[in-house]
């Protein structure tokens, strides 16, 4: 673990005398204990007992990303001090009895309790750590910004411990400051508030019992720019699990009509799918060009929007023309259908001519940064850095649409091509191009290819890549056009495992009346298990659809088929001893006669969401279940009475879902089922809602909209 500290410096002037304040300054109201978090420390022996006299603030040096829970974050680094001298090689193999830290702050403010403050901390760097108070703040500051929760528990702790400890303002430092030489701490974006002193008025307005305001400002021109309750990528983050764990004071209930806790609405276009992402103060969303903001840009064509993040204003677009081709490799009026992935300073999706796009999220603002015979170059236009066509280059042919949405992970961009068959949905026009792909993120070359679907494409390949880490090793997992999950070393594309996830002896028929599916949505990964989903084409209809959770430790160079045997679905059987099933829920609901065909579980285009051992997740047909995620078990089920091509997404203790019926749904994740309230729009909602820096927003087919309760004022 990386430690890099946050400073009160001399330098700033330093922070008023403790003991120069009359006012008793309150603990923070926001300290989850040990016992709250379920710390389960070894002993420390009374030999680091020590007196506080420092206070030393450090940050994780960590990236911060929405997969990750602050009380679990901080029991995994816990346990990871216990384990280092199995785990980490010298110098930093030393055993940690404890947390390094007496006091670990999250980015949503809370204030988690580490090891007992008479015991002197942990470090990794040489210098004498007795008699200092540590205190963490999770994130990496050289790589996001920290959150305004977060400053402001980090201003009131540090006060509170100042006078609660006789610590004067020459003793409160940072770990760069502390072992110098040694560290690049504290990080960028939280120097920027000890260099212009606004830290130090901060805490000395708290130790004056003054109102606290906290502004964090602008990014700073050479700082990062992302936020850590930022929403960059669909699901959030690589695992696609699309948990808010950061949001607080999410609206359970609106009005659009009269404006209730709608904080913005702007027009997008007529047809739109998936949600938007939101990063460095900026939405981007795909669309369609109906009502397109330039006049001499009419007619039918694919859209990247940029808006502002504040009020949703128009920054810039990205112009795709339509394939010559028509609707047999690109839809009329369906515009660009994949969900953005932000990285640092560069967005990447598949336009809907199977290109796929690396632009730069500032548009034109900062000059023309990479290829310069862009078609449209307007002020307003895109920047594009780098595009590959898929069709051009490596011959895929897409059925319909390339909707794939990208995952950025250690410097490669991953996305499904969209290989599919042609207008008479018989014929494969490509079956050996590549049906998933790895490309340089800088450069846009690819690094390497998979087609192992080949003959056996059922359709169409709208699906998108999710990284499941298994056995502390990531693996990239691919939802191909023949039902088969297959998982990858990211790095060179070795087939690590695969799965089949349809029945053995299930068809595909023209029209959806098989019982062989294909993969939509992407699936999710949560705690190293794969949850996984298989669906078609919605105008194919309902059918019988299939819920999978897999193991993929399961797998071994001699054991890559991890499928279970013979339809049996029971992993405890002893013919599954290999297979990578932990539980299936589907097919017929026990006890109805076949004839009757009533189904346990739908096809489904939908994503799992999986929080506090529970599984949530929507099937075509209008059905919303909820099931134990270890076991299967069914809790509740819930029908909307309405389709859903919409993924759920949990924020705030709620769980929201959008219907074609433009209905929102907010589920309390319970296991029993209770809506908490319903909520109309105009329009269907086809995408997930998604939350980011305490805004709700949905996107309907023609409008996005920015729900909030209304702020108090400062």
């Amino acid at each position: 673990m990386a430690a890099t500290f946050l400073l009160f410096s001399l330098l700033s002037g330093g922070f008023a005398e403790p003991q120069q304040s009359k006012f008793v300054v309150p603990p923070p109201p926001n300290i989850v204990t040990r016992a709250e978090w379920g710390s389960k420390p070894d002993p420390i022996p009374d030999s680091r007992k020590h007196r506080p006299n420092w206070i030393t603030i450090h940050h994780a040096g960590v990236l911060w990303t929405n997969d990750r829970d602050p009380a679990e974050f901080v029991r995994a680094m816990q346990s990871w001090g216990k384990r280092r001298p199995q785990l980490e090689k010298p110098p930093r193999d030393t055993y940690w009895p404890d947390l390094p830290y007496h006091f670990l702050v999250a980015p949503d403010g809370r204030i988690f309790e580490g090891r007992p403050i008479e015991y002197e901390p942990e470090s990794n760097t040489k210098y004498p750590v007795a008699g200092n108070i540590g205190v963490e703040m999770m994130g990496d500051f050289n790589q996001q910004r920290p959150t305004e929760a977060q400053l402001e528990a980090c201003v009131r702790l540090t006060a509170w411990l100042m006078q609660q400890h006789k610590i004067d303002s020459a003793h409160v430092r940072t770990h760069r400051d502390a072992a110098p030489g040694q560290t690049s701490c504290p990080g960028k974006d939280f120097l920027r508030y000890i260099d212009d002193g606004t830290l130090k008025k901060w805490t000395e307005t708290v130790l004056r019992n003054q109102p606290l305001v906290i502004d964090p400002g602008p990014a700073l021109p050479d700082g990062p720019k992302m936020r850590m309750t930022d929403w960059p990528m669909f699901g959030g983050s690589l695992d696609r699990n699309a948990v808010n764990h950061l949001e607080r004071d999410l609206p359970e209930s609106w009005d659009v009509k009269t404006k209730k806790n709608v904080k913005w609405v702007v027009d997008i276009g007529s047809q739109s799918y998936g949600p938007p992402t939101i990063a460095g103060g900026r939405i981007f969303l795909g669309t369609n060009n109906s009502g397109g903001r330039y006049p001499h840009r009419k007619g039918d064509k694919g859209i990247l929007l940029c808006l502002r993040e504040e009020d949703g204003a128009f920054l810039w677009q990205a112009v795709h023309d339509k394939l010559p081709s028509g609707r047999t490799n690109d839809w009329p009026e369906q515009g660009v259908a994949s969900t953005p992935c932000v990285d640092g300073d560069r967005v990447y999706y598949m336009s809907n001519r199977c290109e796929l796009m690396c632009l730069d999220v500032n548009g034109f603002a900062n000059g023309n940064q990479g290829v310069q015979d862009e078609q449209y170059k307007a002020a307003t236009d895109a920047d594009v850095i780098w595009k590959l066509d898929l069709m051009k280059e490596l011959g895929v042919f897409p059925h319909n649409l390339a909707a794939s949405s990208p995952l950025v992970f250690e410097g490669l961009v991953y996305v499904v091509t969209g290989n599919g068959v042609d207008e008479t949905h018989q014929n494969l026009p490509a079956p050996y191009a590549p049906s998933f792909i790895a490309v340089d993120k800088k450069t846009g070359k690819v690094e390497w290819t998979n087609n192992s679907p080949g003959k056996n494409i059922l359709h169409a390949q709208w699906s998108s890549p999710t990284i499941v880490r298994s056995g502390g090793a990531p693996q990239v997992v691919f939802p191909g056009g023949d039902g088969w999950l297959r998982a990858f070393e990211p790095k060179t594309g070795r087939l690590i495992w695969k799965f089949d996830c349809n029945p053995k002896g299930t068809k595909y028929e023209l029209g959806g009346r098989g019982t062989r599916n294909e993969f939509v949505a992407p699936v999710v990964a949560h705690e190293g298990k794969i949850y996984a989903t298989v669906g078609q084409d919605p105008e194919h209809g309902e059918g019988i659809g299939h819920l999978w959770c897999i193991d993929p430790s399961k797998a071994r160079p001699d054991n890559i088929d991890v499928t279970p045997v013979n339809n049996n679905f029971d992993p405890r059987a002893r013919e599954n001893k290999n297979s990578g099933l932990v539980w299936h829920f589907g097919g017929l609901r026990p006890g109805v006669d076949p004839m009757e065909r009533e189904l346990l579980f739908r096809r489904s285009i939908s994503c799992c969401v999986i929080k506090d051992g529970l599984c949530i997740v929507a099937d075509l047909s209008g059905y919303v279940h909820c099931v134990n995620a270890a076991t299967g078990e069914r809790y509740w089920e819930y029908d909307t009475r309405s389709a859903i091509w919409g993924s759920p997404f949990w924020a705030d203790r709620k769980v929201y879902l959008g219907t074609e019926d433009g209905e929102m749904f907010v589920f309390d994740p319970a296991k029993a089922c209770c809506v908490l309230a319903k909520n109309e729009f105009d329009a269907p909602v086809y995408g997930m809602a998604v939350a980011a820096n305490g805004v709700l927003y949905v996107k309907t087919r023609n409008k996005l909209y920015a729900i909030a309760n209304p702020k108090p004022a400062k």
